[in-house]
């Protein structure tokens, strides 16, 4: 497969950022948190002004109409979320069906095709790796 130099960069940046987010789970995670929680007070303190300049109020009452404007959004959110949820388990729940019985099939299809020496291959290594958990768990 001959790939382009664009390819190549956007897949060494995409294994770079899988590789980083890897080795360092942590310091990516506190990453995140601090970059939502920063958004958050950036729409916050932008809520603030706006309706400090439009309703010409104090910062006490300032804080108040921006904390029910945030709650209505907050909630608003929630509802639509409530709203999705359902049909997305559903979607969910098809697909994980749809993916068991295409993999019983299949592992029925593998198994029919397989010689007689190859089941007992597959038979001897179960038992095997079976009788190994066990001496594992007892010893």
């Amino acid at each position: 497969m001959i790939l382009s130099h664009h390819q190549k960069t956007v897949f060494s940046v995409i294994l770079t950022i899988i590789i980083t987010v890897i080795a360092m789970y942590d310091t990516v995670f506190h990453l995140l948190l601090e970059l939502m929680h920063v958004s958050f007070e950036l729409v916050e303190q932008s809520l603030d002004l706006l309706v400090e300049h439009i309703f010409h109020t104090d910062r006490r009452e300032t804080q108040i109409i921006v904390f029910y404007i945030m709650a209505a959004i907050a909630c608003y959110g929630v509802y639509r979320l409530l709203r999705v949820i359902p049909r997305c388990c559903r979607k969910c729940r098809e697909c994980l069906a749809i993916g068991w019985l295409r993999l019983k099939l299949d592992s029925l299809a593998y198994w029919q095709a397989l010689s007689p020496a190859g089941k007992a291959k597959w038979w001897l290594g179960g038992i095997t790796g079976v009788s190994g958990m066990i001496l594992w768990l007892f010893m």
